[in-house]
This record gives C-alpha cells, structure tokens and sequence, in this order.
C-alpha cells in the first residue's frame, strides 16, 4: 500500500509506502511458464485487454500452485494444443511473511532540479535456499556479470584486425582489464586459451559439414557434440561470442 502524507510545503511530497506479508518463491523446473506460452512466442495474437484479463487469471491461480489448470494454459496457446493434467504442489517457498515500510520524500528545487530520498525502516527477513537453487544463483550471477562485462567492452572492440591497427588492440585490452580486473588464476586462463582453439574448430566443423541431420549439432559426432557441449559450460561468455 502507498500512502501519501501531507506537507506544508508543495514543493515537497512525503509517501508511506508498506509492504505486508511479502512471500517469494523458487520453483525448479516449473511445468508451466507464462513466458514461453504461445502468446509471448508470437504464434497467438489477442487484443491487449484479453491477453491482460488472461494473464491476470492465471497468475492469480499460480499464485498458490505451481501450475495453473488446462483451460487457463489452453487460454494462452494456439488451438489444438494439448496439456497433462495441471499439477497439485505448492510452490517452493524461499522466503514468508516479509513486511517492510519505506517512506518516500521528493522535493523539487529551483531550476527543476529535485531530490528524492528513501527511508527504509528495520526489518528482518529470512531466506532458505537448498543446495540446489544456491548452485542455480551462483551461475545466475555469473552469467549477468559476464554479460555486463561483455555488454560494455563491446563497443570499444576495434572492427579491423590486430594486424592493421595493433595500438587500437592493445588500447582495448588494457582498458578490458582496467575496467573489470579477472580474479582468475593463471591456470584458468591457459586453460580457456587451449580450449578456445578446441571449441572454434567444433563450431566450423557444424556449421561448414553439409550433413542432412537435424538439430543444432547436426554435423558433428555424438562424441564431439558431447565435448561441445562441455566447452559451452566451460568457456566465459567473453571467448564464446
């Protein structure tokens, strides 16, 4: 809930806002996602109010379980499409009954300059994780960061080869360890340098091998799709794109 307060001033306006038994969960493997229905995947188009009132009613149910029932899925997907019975369990709860109160103050100055300050009150909050979710939470983390080193050295990253504009190369690279400095030993770097040269020659081998089969590793081996695979999970973001 969001209060607003009263102030004498009017270039000052003070807001209560509370927070009242607050729970989060952490599902693993979820049977129904939301995001990957027909309708997020552009295969159905609704008008904007149906699609709202329909999500709304489906995450009014998941609000309790972790899969909302057979017509509520059917309401988002293209005709035809078929569902198992909707499952019974309850979320994975990972935090309960979290209460917290914030007060809120803007205040705008002169020359449409302003200030807005937060006060967050104490409160205590209580997390469990299992073993598992932490596990899926470290790599999470790992994955963002790396995408926000990779994200803002992009830009800078010199479009003609090293050899033609070495000094522009080197200019990147010391800027790349400036800005983010790696907590990586020496081992891991020589070993993402050796398997760097093992994961190009895979990637060419696919994409060049004319083979007819389907999937993603068509042109490779069961035994190279497999080493593919674990030099994905290896390798930083930063050497595989």
């Amino acid at each position: 809930s969001i209060d607003t307060q009263a102030s004498n001033n009017s270039d000052t306006k003070r807001k209560k806002i509370d927070i009242q038994d607050l729970s989060v969960y952490w599902d693993d493997g979820p049977p129904f996602l939301i995001s990957e229905s027909d309708l997020f995947n552009g295969r159905l188009t609704l008008p904007a109010s149906v699609s709202q009132q329909r999500i709304a009613e489906i995450m009014q149910q998941m609000s309790s379980r972790i899969d909302p029932d057979v017509e509520a899925k059917r309401s988002l997907s293209c005709k035809g499409t078929k569902f198992r019975s909707a499952s019974v369990h309850e979320h994975d709860y990972i935090c309960t009954n979290f209460s917290q109160a914030m007060h809120t103050t803007f205040c705008k100055g002169d020359d449409e300059d302003s200030l807005h300050f937060v006060e967050m009150l104490p409160s205590n909050i209580e997390v469990n994780l299992t073993p598992q979710q932490y596990r899926q939470y470290q790599r999470l983390k790992d994955a963002v960061l790396a995408q926000q080193r990779f994200d803002t050295m992009l830009h800078q990253r010199p479009t003609k080869p090293p050899t033609r504009i070495p000094r522009l190369w080197w200019q990147y690279a010391i800027a790349c360890v400036r800005h983010n400095p790696t907590s990586r030993s020496w081992t891991d770097v020589k070993q993402i340098v050796q398997c760097r040269k093992a994961y190009i020659e895979l990637v060419m081998k696919n994409l060049l091998c004319e083979s007819e089969k389907s999937g993603f590793h068509g042109g490779l081996t069961k035994e190279e799709s497999r080493r593919l695979l674990e030099l994905e999970s290896l390798l930083p973001i930063e050497t595989l794109i």
